[in-house]
C-alpha cells in the first residue's frame, strides 16, 4: 500500500505542471531584423501626425511623431479564449513597455475586435463600443495610473489604482492583466503582488479581442514585448491541494 504513495505524489506534481501551462495566442518581441508593422501583426491608426514603427535596431515597437502627435496601434488579428483548448478559463495580457514623462494620454489593453479604432483614446476618452480592460498611465484623475473597464456604452469604470504610478522615465515596465471567466480580474506592475477584484457585471469573455495602445505625444512610448495568452483552470495551486488531499486520504486508508 505504501509503495503507491510516491506515485500519488508524482501524479499530483505532474497534474500541477500540466495545469500551469497557458496557451500563447499572440506574441511578439520585435527581434526580427526585417520586422515591419505588418509582419509583426500590427496596424496603426494615425491622428494628428502620430504613427508607430518597428525599431529593428533596438527590437521594439516605437511611437512616432513629435509635439502633440497621437495615434493608436493594435494587433491586426483578434484573439479569443475559444481559440485555446478546452479547460482554459481566462485570458492574460503581458507587456513590457517604456513611457516617458509628459504623456498626455496613454492606454493599453484588450479591446473588442469589433471596435473601429479612431482618433481618440479608447479608454481615457470613454469611446463607445470599445469594450475591454486596459491600463492607463496618463489621462485620468490627478496624474494617477489606473486599471479601467470600458463597456459598450463608453462608460469607463476605474477598477483599481492600487499599484500606483509607474512612469519612471528610466526603465522598462512590466504590466500583466488577467481576466477570468469567473468574473474576476487581476493586475500586476513590475512583479508586485497582484491586485484582484470582481467586475460589477459579468465580463463577456466570449468576444474576440485585440491588443491596443493609444498615446498622445506618442513618441514617448515604446513596447519591448507583447503577449496574449489563454490561462487554465483550475490553477496549479488548486491541483496541488487536490494532490495533497489524495495523499491524506490514502494514508488514512492504509
Amino acid at each position: 500500500m505504501k509503495t503507491k504513495i510516491p506515485h500519488l505524489i508524482l501524479a499530483g506534481l505532474f497534474g500541477t505542471t500540466i495545469a500551469s501551462q497557458g496557451v500563447v495566442l499572440f506574441q511578439s518581441d520585435f527581434t526580427d531584423p526585417a520586422a515591419t508593422l505588418t509582419s509583426t501583426g500590427f496596424t496603426t491608426v494615425q491622428s494628428l501626425g502620430g504613427s508607430w514603427t518597428i525599431n529593428t535596431t533596438e527590437d521594439r515597437l516605437d511611437g512616432v511623431g513629435g509635439g502633440n502627435a497621437r495615434s493608436t496601434v493594435h494587433t491586426t488579428d483578434s484573439f479569443a479564449l475559444s481559440d485555446a483548448p478546452t479547460g482554459h478559463k481566462g485570458i492574460q495580457l503581458n507587456v513590457s513597455f517604456f513611457g516617458a514623462a509628459g504623456l498626455v494620454r496613454h492606454s493599453m489593453g484588450l479591446v473588442d475586435a469589433n471596435y473601429g479604432f479612431g482618433g481618440v483614446d479608447w479608454l481615457n476618452q470613454s469611446a463607445a463600443g470599445a469594450y475591454g480592460v486596459g491600463f492607463s498611465t496618463a489621462g485620468s484623475g490627478p496624474g494617477t495610473d489606473y486599471l479601467g473597464f470600458n463597456n459598450d456604452a463608453g462608460t469607463v469604470t476605474e477598477l483599481s489604482i492600487a499599484q500606483g504610478n509607474i512612469i519612471t522615465n528610466t526603465r522598462y515596465e512590466t504590466m500583466v492583466i488577467t481576466i477570468r471567466d469567473d468574473n474576476t480580474w487581476s493586475y500586476s506592475l513590475n512583479g508586485q503582488t497582484a491586485t484582484t477584484g470582481t467586475f460589477a457585471a459579468d465580463f463577456d469573455l466570449s468576444r474576440d479581442f485585440r491588443f491596443a495602445s493609444y498615446a498622445q505625444r506618442n513618441n514617448r512610448v515604446q513596447y519591448k514585448s507583447i503577449t496574449i495568452s489563454a490561462i487554465p483552470e483550475p490553477s496549479s495551486t488548486a491541483l496541488l491541494g487536490l494532490g495533497g488531499l489524495a495523499l491524506m486520504l490514502r494514508r488514512k486508508r492504509s
